[in-house]
């Protein structure tokens, strides 16, 4: 969750920075007294949530350099301006949009991979 907070852009994804700052040492302390009987990873992961942490997987992130996106410019400039957009290239795609009062943006590989856009230029896993 430091990687939602080191490429949080204001506005943008702010339900995921408020997830990111409830991870606390007391909150961790927890999970660990909570989760002293459980064996196995998916068992604290659900406990996690259930104590009012966050569950997302940030196992997995992407840079959108690293898949030579050609629109890196126009995404960071509609994030900060909070503008719609949807592009695709080669087997991705990103889109961007304004949802309940916050701005949300996707990075997509169409193999069905889905990640939160954070920054422009840096995604989170979020599911398959």
């Amino acid at each position: 969750m430091r990687y939602v907070l080191k490429y949080h852009v204001d506005g943008v994804w702010n339900s995921l920075k408020k997830q990111a700052e409830s991870i606390t040492v007391p909150n961790l302390v927890l999970l660990r007294l909570c989760t002293d009987d459980y064996s196995g990873y998916w068992d604290v992961h659900e406990r996690a949530g259930e104590i009012g942490l966050p569950t997302i997987e940030g196992f997995d992130a992407r840079v959108l350099k690293i898949v030579r996106c050609p629109y890196i410019e126009e995404i960071k400039k509609a994030l900060v301006e909070k503008k719609s957009f949807n592009y695709r290239w080669k087997d991705y795609s990103v889109k961007g949009y304004l949802k309940n009062d916050e701005f949300r943006a996707w990075f997509i590989v169409e193999t069905e991979h889905s990640y939160y856009l954070l920054d422009g230029m840096h995604a989170l896993w979020k599911e398959r």
